[in-house]
């Protein structure tokens, strides 16, 4: 009995001892395969940290960190142009396009910036660009932005803000691959120059123009030229704008050359900015303002006193005003805004927007051949100061000015003083007695003397 229970006893041992070799047996060859795992693992993050670090050694710079202007600017040797910072470039000497020829791929963050002028000029083997950090919200240029673009295939242009553009002209011209332009986004309300601005795409095919504003437009020669397989200008028609013969020449467009516009502008000032608005005063003394906002004044002598006038009521230009028309919406002030425009006899008020306008002192201040002047469309109710507005005209003999709302007039000291010959009028009675109660508002003015 004593035998069999040993017995007994030495097998579980035995058999508790082999359990015991399994589990380590087990358990080890779990810990090599964990083991071999982390190995491997290891092994391939060694791997891939070693190309990372070889593709960092890789990208090298043709230019790091370079300044242009007051922006800063990168090249490395992938072709990747960035571009960045406030403000502008130097348009005199744009550096990246000193290697051109390298750019591939082009990343602009830039805000603050007045002009892209040549921004990218016979960047012939650019492929991509990418303008979404790119606020244009000040640019006025646009001039050969593209040009000569041979490899760029599209471009993205939705965030470009063109609403202060003056000059489009060559903008996209010779971008050869380009197939299709989305430009509905643009507000093209002040652009005078769209010169060449797709002349040379030979590969686009469709332009979205549904929005493009031409009524500022002045010069579009050789706008579409050679551009031979483009069928579909969407929103733009063009059988109305047609400029000059080269405008279309050599484009699949089917113009009708009969509307052609003969007339030819000859600019003693070529339309330029002064402040917010436009103006442009041509060989026949015509004078174009126009825009949103307010023109800037200039210190003017004259024999009296020193005065801020916007610049076409100068010496040298003053004299040469014979007509006028104003197309301004947005202007505060008008204050001497024919001022010692003594040949001025037409004047065209008929688009200007006077809602906001605060302040007409000198007006019409001496326009001593202004016969009559139509001012019924005034909107005056936040006008303070009225003060000389018809001052010296001494050709006007018919005005009217009943429909003025003087609800917020301070001041209009000599309003009608000289008027020699105003003898058809229409003023309110509101008016006159405001008027007599400040002064020598009617002196000289034979037919207005019973309200002296």
């Amino acid at each position: 009995m004593k035998r069999i229970v040993v017995l007994m006893l030495l097998v579980l041992f035995l058999t508790g001892c082999n359990t015991e070799n399994e589990k380590t047996t087990s358990a080890d060859v779990q810990n090599n395969n964990e083991n071999s795992e982390n190995l491997e693992a290891t092994t391939q993050n060694t791997e891939v940290t070693t190309q990372d670090a070889q593709l960092a050694e890789e990208v090298t710079y043709i230019v790091e960190n370079e300044k242009c202007g007051e922006l800063e600017w990168s090249l490395d040797s992938n072709g990747f142009l960035k571009i960045w910072g406030t403000g502008d470039y130097d348009l005199e000497n744009i550096g990246w396009l000193q290697y051109a020829d390298d750019i591939k791929i082009v990343k602009v963050s830039v805000s603050g910036i007045t002009t892209t002028s040549s921004m990218f000029n016979c960047c012939e083997n650019m492929q991509e660009i990418d303008l979404t950090e790119l606020d244009t919200s000040d640019v006025t240029n646009m001039m050969s932005m593209f040009a000569g673009c041979i490899s760029l295939k599209s471009i993205d242009l939705s965030n470009i803000n063109t609403s202060n553009v003056v000059d489009m002209s060559g903008m996209f011209c010779y971008c050869e691959t380009l197939q299709e332009l989305d430009l509905k986004s643009f507000d093209t309300s002040k652009v005078l120059d769209m010169s060449l601005m797709f002349g040379g795409c030979t590969n686009l095919k469709k332009i979205d123009m549904s929005k493009f504003d031409m009524s500022m437009v002045q010069m579009a020669s050789y706008m579409f030229s050679d551009c031979e397989n483009l069928e579909d200008v969407c929103g733009f028609d063009y059988n109305y704008y047609v400029y000059d013969d080269t405008m279309y020449q050599n484009c699949k467009l089917p113009v009708d050359t009969s509307k052609l516009e003969t007339e030819v502008y000859e600019f003693i000032v070529e339309p330029c900015q002064s402040g917010d608005l436009m103006w442009s005063l041509d060989i026949n003394g015509h004078l174009e303002v126009w825009g949103e906002g307010d023109y800037k004044a200039k210190d003017y002598s004259n024999q009296w006193e020193y005065y801020n006038v916007p610049p076409w009521c100068s010496d040298k230009y003053a004299d040469l005003i014979t007509s006028a028309s104003i197309s301004v919406k947005g202007i505060t002030s008008m204050k001497y805004m024919f001022i010692d425009c003594k040949n001025l006899v037409d004047v065209d008020l008929s688009e200007l927007d006077t809602t906001h306008v605060t302040d007409m002192d000198g007006l019409f201040l001496w326009c001593t051949s202004l016969d009559y002047v139509d001012v019924s469309g005034f909107d005056t109710r936040n006008v303070t100061d009225m003060s000389y507005m018809f001052f010296a005209c001494h050709s006007l003999n018919n005005l009217d000015i009943s429909n003025f709302d003087i609800s917020s007039l301070n001041k209009a000291r000599s309003m009608f003083l000289q008027c020699y010959v105003l003898s058809e009028y229409q003023i309110s009675q509101d008016l006159i007695e405001f008027l007599q109660s400040g002064g020598n508002s009617f002196e000289d003015c034979p037919y207005m003397e019973q309200y002296q």
